[in-house]
Formats: structure tokens, sequence, C-alpha cells
């Protein structure tokens, strides 16, 4: 690449002023020409260091773009949708199985089954990884439970056509 760009300096600085002689060039044409020739191949040299990044950035997009359009499985917009406009706080999980979507071959619930009435206070205790923030996920609604139902005040929130409430 080194042995290029001195064999081309070279060349421009013989040619140009044989240019500039015969009259088909001016002495400013000659010299943006010798820039050119010059800093061009190490302009593109620099900028072809970002080809990796350019195809990193491609690809997050996709993805982002991928997320963007996806249609949610929960419809919270429509007309037909179950309403809760007042809460009373009974809970209850009843043989509810679950695997997170990026790891499907590891089941975080196994049939869990709980009950909480209201005014009564729940801890959620266990080692890492035992499920604890998947049970808050899924009652926030976060994730889809694989089978079970989910129950607050008798009603099914892991339905799809569930609103947490009204929308008027």
């Amino acid at each position: 690449m080194v042995l290029f760009l001195i064999c081309a300096c070279a060349f421009a600085f013989w040619y140009g002023p044989e240019l500039v002689i015969d009259g088909q060039t001016d002495f400013a044409g000659t010299i943006k020409a010798i820039s050119a020739v010059v800093f061009g191949p190490s302009m593109f040299g620099q900028t072809m260091t970002l080809a990796s990044d350019f195809s990193k950035a491609k690809l997050a997009a996709a993805s982002i773009y991928q997320i963007v359009d996806r249609v949610p499985f929960i419809d919270h917009v429509s007309s037909e949708c179950t309403r809760l406009d007042c809460v009373r706080g009974d809970l209850e999980f009843n043989n509810v199985l679950f695997t997170y979507p990026s790891r499907p071959d590891i089941k975080v619930l196994k049939g869990l089954t709980l009950s909480v009435q209201n005014s009564e206070t729940l801890a959620l205790v266990g080692s890492s990884g035992c499920g604890k923030f998947t049970v808050v996920s899924l009652l926030e609604r976060f994730y889809t439970p694989e089978s079970g139902t989910i129950l607050l005040d008798d009603v099914d929130i892991s339905s799809p056509s569930f609103a947490p409430r009204s929308t008027s």
C-alpha cells in the first residue's frame, strides 16, 4: 500500500508539471490532483477500518426493527377486553408452568400453585434463579405462562384479552 502511494505521488509530481507546461491544466488543478492522490487512499483506508462497525450496526438495527414490528400477544386496546376497574387484591396462581423464551430448555416454574387473599402478605424466598422475579414478571404481564392460570380477583390475567383497567 505504501509503495503504491509513493509511486502514485512520483507519477503525479512528474506528470503534473508536464500538463501545466502543455497548457492542459493550471497549477491549482495540479495541486488538487496531487492532494487527491496523496490523501484519497489514506482516507479510504481509515474509512474501511469502520466496516465491521457498519455491519454490527446493521444487525442491531434489524433486531430493533424486528422488536418494533412484532405484533403483541396482549391486545389491550380492543373493546372486547376483560377489564378490572376496581381491584380487591385476591391473587391465585394455578398450576403455572413457565420457561423463558431465551432459554426454552430450562423450566423456571413447574406447576406453581399459590393463593394470596386481600390484606395478606406474601414473601417469595429462595436461591438465585428459583423463580421469585419470574412470579412478579408474570403478575406484571411481562411474560405469558405456558400453561396454568393467574387469577386476580377471579379474572384470568394471563389471558390475551385481559386489560388491567379501563382506557376511557
